[in-house]
């Protein structure tokens, strides 16, 4: 008996496959599945997972889509299973700043719609502390994921140039920028500068506007008509101060002189310095120095020293210490008054309180008649009701004023002392002080009967005592 013969009747049977191809760039997967052949086994879920396992992709699948191949797959289509998460670069610092960095000088518009041609809000003042800028720090950005797993590390933000200039200082956290002196600030590249001293390259005139700073000024030219510099710190003026005007908390020096036209003030808490003075008005806290004097009012709390020339030609002059002088007058009597031995201001408080007492001595005695008059007429039975009020009012003024005069009174008599006790101011004139000059010391005045040459004055006894000098 022949044994049976096993003969194959075609090819074996080909099990479907699974097939995960992960991009370049690691940033996709695609699956593919290849049908079954031969009568081969249908796809399963662990062969799509371990096909997953084998590309080694971990991050990013689409789940859902992966349940859904999984319970109706379709064979040769490719899908997109699996996606990575691009790296986001960090966001780029900046700043903001809280000044006029591009500053235009326009005339400034008044709350009535006109126009101020003077204003041009030059200046851009800060104060000592003022934020000048808020920082944005960069951030670091957010690391992507490949599908593989791998971290793709995120590029940061750029940071902005620093911007600390001089006289500025950053926060601790570095959000803010501050400034660190009382200024003027301005940019230089990126860079915020504040300084302690703007800097007028020409004159004060139509291009620049009024100056007003809150720190010093320095002019290299003229101070023109009808322009003014408000400052607080110390002015420099090179050339001439022409019908213009100054305050400064400080120092004043004028390189040249001021040509007044009776026009310009110049006022400072303290010294003041310049060649020549004429048809001007000062008022200086500390001393004042020059070489010429023609029709000044100045009030100065130090020393008048006038030298080189040494010539006071007419105009009121009260100095808390000495006036030192070549020349004071003129040989034509030009009105000349010098005040010395107490400061300025007590003694035009002393001269405010002298008018303010009498005019109150005169009202209280008209207060003083209207009421006895109106307590006769009421002690008579004829005081109408109408009056009645007038005669309230009368005696509730009289009692206010009274009580002001004596405050007013007792200031008066404290001034007074200490005037008369700051005597120890002294004239120095070295050549001549001429007929019609007069001169109070404290208490005391005098005027010049004739030329008086080489001498100086002082207070001796409560009496104005001439002493001959030396010549200069």
């Amino acid at each position: 008996m022949f044994g049976q013969l096993n003969i194959k009747n075609g090819p074996s049977p080909v099990p479907a496959s699974v097939k995960v191809v992960v991009s370049p760039d690691l940033m996709q997967a695609r699956l593919t599945i290849e049908p079954p052949k031969y009568g081969g086994q249908d796809v399963s879920s662990q062969m799509i997972d371990d096909a997953l396992r084998e590309a080694k992709v971990t991050y990013g699948i689409d789940v859902p889509l992966l349940q859904k191949i999984k319970a109706h797959p379709e064979y040769s289509r490719e899908y997109v299973i699996a996606r990575g998460t691009e790296p986001k670069r960090g966001k780029d610092g900046s700043i903001k700043y809280l000044f006029e960095i591009n500053k235009d000088s326009h005339p400034k518009v008044r709350e009535d719609g006109t126009v101020d041609y003077r204003d041009l809000g030059l200046v851009v003042n800060v104060k000592y502390g003022q934020v000048l800028a808020e920082i944005t720090l960069p951030t670091k950005g957010v690391d992507g994921m490949s599908v593989t797993g791998k971290v793709l590390p995120a590029a940061p933000g750029k940071a902005i140039p620093s911007p600390v200039g001089r006289n500025t200082a950053l926060s601790e956290d570095g959000t803010k920028l501050f400034s660190t002196i009382d200024g003027h600030v301005s940019m230089n590249g990126n860079r915020i500068n504040v300084v302690d001293t703007f800097i007028v390259s020409g004159n004060v005139d139509t291009s620049t506007g009024n100056i007003k700073s809150v720190c010093n000024v320095s002019v290299i030219g003229n101070v023109t008509e009808g322009f003014s510099i408000e400052a607080a710190g110390n002015v420099e003026i090179g050339g001439n101060v022409e019908g213009g005007s100054i305050k400064a908390g400080g120092n004043v020096t004028i390189s040249r002189g001021v040509v007044g036209m009776s026009r310009s003030k110049i006022e400072c808490k303290g010294d003041l310095k310049s060649t020549f003075l004429e048809n001007c008005e000062i008022n200086a806290g500390g001393s004042v120095k020059t070489q010429s004097i023609m029709n000044c009012n100045i009030k100065c709390g130090g020393r008048l020293e006038v030298t080189g020339r040494g010539k006071i030609m007419g105009g009121r002059f009260v100095v808390g210490e000495n006036v030192i002088a070549n020349q004071i007058g003129s040989p034509s009597n030009i009105h000349t008054e010098l005040i010395l031995g107490a400061d300025p201001s007590v003694m035009t408080r002393y001269s405010a309180l002298h008018t303010e007492i009498e005019q109150l001595k005169s009202q209280i005695e008209k207060l003083k008649q209207i009421i006895d008059l109106l307590n006769k007429y009421k002690q008579a039975g004829k005081l109408p009701s109408s009056k009645e009020q007038m005669l309230r009012s009368s005696q509730v003024s009289l009692e206010a004023s009274t009580e002001k005069l004596n405050a007013l009174t007792e200031e008066y008599k404290t001034l007074g002392a200490q005037i008369e006790n700051s005597g120890n101011g002294k004239v120095i004139c070295h050549d001549t002080l001429y007929r019609g000059v007069k001169l109070t010391i404290g208490f005391a005045s005098m005027k010049a009967e004739n030329d008086i040459v080489s001498s100086s004055f002082s207070l001796v006894d409560g009496k104005i005592v001439v002493t001959p000098t030396l010549p200069y």
